[in-house]
C-alpha cells in the first residue's frame, strides 16, 4: 500500500488553515436546525442557553352592559408559557493512514475534472467537509421526533429530547410522571385505528380534523399543517384513487397540494422523521420550535483539528433543542 504518498502533516495544516470557514458554516448550519428552520411547522429561535416560547390567548369577555350590580368578571388573555434550552453535542473524528488511504481513492473517483488531483487541495477538505456536514443534519434530523436526551449516551438520538417523548410528556398530566407537563389537553388526542392502512386512513384524518375544527375558535381562518408518516401519503393516494367512484370526499388535491375538505387552509404533509411512527399531528404553522446559539462570535461552535502521529482528530462541538410552543393547539393521534 502507497501509503508514502501520504503526508498527515500537510493533510492536517490544510484543515487547520481553513478551520475558522468551516467553524462558521457549521456555525450556520445550527442556527437554522440544520434546515429544519425551513420546515414551515417550526419557529427556529437563537438563544444563548434558554428561551421563553410564549403564546398568547384570549377568552369570551363581552357581555350585556347596563345591569348594575357587582362586575361580573370573566374572559381575558392568557400565556402558553414553555421554556426550551439548548443542549450541548459533539462529534469526535479519527482519521488514520489507511482511513485517508481509501478516501483518497475515493475522492478521486468523484472529484471534478476542473478540481486539483490530491486530497489536499482546497476541493477535497471541502468534499470531506461536506460529507460530515451532511451527516450531522442526517443525525439531526433523527432525533428531532425520535431523540431521548441522554448526556452520557453515545448515539445521536441521545443529543436532545425529541418530539415524541415531548408529547408524551405534554399529554400526561402535571405530576404524574416524571417530567410530565399536562399542557396538551386530552381531547386532542384522538384514539387510532389498529392498523392505519388506505381502507381507514381517510376516516382517521376526519377525527384529528374534527377535533381542529371543534377546538379552536376560528379553525377556518388558522393556516395549519397535517404532518404524518410518508407511508401515509401512500395511503391516501390509494384512497382517492378509490374514491373516484363513491365520491366521498374528505381529502382533496390542490395543484398537488393535498387538503382537508372541512379545513382547506391546512396542508397534509409527510416528514421523514415520522417514517414508520404511523403518527399524525396537525397543528399551525410554526408551532414546533427548534433552537441554536446566538450570533455572536465567541459562542460560534468549535471545530478543532490536531495530529498526533499517523492519525488526525477531528473535534466538533455544538448545541441544538428541539421543542413544541403551545399544547393547547396541538393536535394527534395516539399512535
Amino acid at each position: 500500500m502507497a501509503t508514502s504518498s501520504l503526508d498527515m502533516s500537510k493533510l492536517a495544516d490544510k484543515l487547520k488553515e481553513n478551520v475558522a470557514d468551516y467553524s462558521k458554516i457549521f456555525f450556520l448550519k445550527q442556527s437554522n436546525g440544520f434546515n429544519v428552520k425551513k420546515d414551515r411547522l417550526f419557529t427556529g429561535f437563537q438563544v444563548r442557553d434558554k428561551v421563553p416560547l410564549i403564546r398568547s390567548s384570549t377568552d369570551p369577555m363581552l357581555q350585556p352592559g347596563r345591569k348594575g350590580g357587582a362586575p361580573n368578571y370573566k374572559g381575558g388573555v392568557a400565556l402558553a408559557n414553555r421554556e426550551a434550552g439548548l443542549l450541548p453535542f459533539q462529534a469526535n473524528l479519527k482519521l488514520d493512514e489507511k482511513q485517508l488511504y481509501a478516501w483518497s481513492k475515493t475522492y478521486l473517483a468523484k472529484r471534478r475534472p476542473t478540481d486539483s488531483s490530491d486530497i489536499y487541495s482546497f476541493e477535497a477538505m471541502n468534499w470531506y467537509m461536506e460529507q460530515v456536514f451532511r451527516q450531522c443534519a442526517k443525525d439531526v434530523h433523527g432525533a428531532i421526533y425520535k431523540g431521548v436526551h441522554d448526556a452520557q449516551g453515545d448515539s445521536h438520538v441521545d443529543i436532545v429530547d425529541g418530539l415524541e417523548i415531548l408529547f408524551e410528556q405534554g399529554i400526561a398530566p402535571a405530576g404524574s410522571v416524571a417530567g410530565a407537563v399536562g399542557d396538551i389537553p386530552a381531547g386532542n388526542v384522538v384514539a387510532a385505528a389498529a392498523t392505519i392502512n388506505a381502507s381507514n386512513v381517510l376516516s382517521e384524518l376526519q377525527k384529528l380534523g374534527m377535533a381542529f375544527f371543534e377546538t379552536m375558535d376560528e379553525p377556518l381562518e388558522e393556516n395549519g399543517i397535517l404532518a404524518l408518516d410518508p407511508m401515509h401519503i401512500v395511503y391516501i393516494t390509494q384512497a382517492l384513487d378509490a374514491q373516484l367512484s363513491n365520491n366521498a370526499q374528505i381529502v382533496y388535491r390542490e395543484n398537488g397540494v393535498l387538503r382537508l375538505a372541512m379545513l382547506p387552509n391546512v396542508t397534509i404533509e409527510p416528514r421523514s422523521w415520522l417514517k414508520g411512527t404511523d403518527k399524525q399531528l396537525l397543528t399551525v404553522e410554526g408551532n414546533l420550535a427548534v433552537l441554536g446559539p446566538e450570533d455572536t462570535t465567541e459562542d460560534i461552535p468549535s471545530i478543532k483539528v490536531e495530529q498526533s502521529e499517523r492519525t488526525i482528530k477531528l473535534f466538533l462541538d455544538g448545541e441544538m433543542g428541539i421543542n413544541y410552543c403551545d399544547g393547547r393547539v396541538l393536535f394527534m393521534n395516539d399512535k
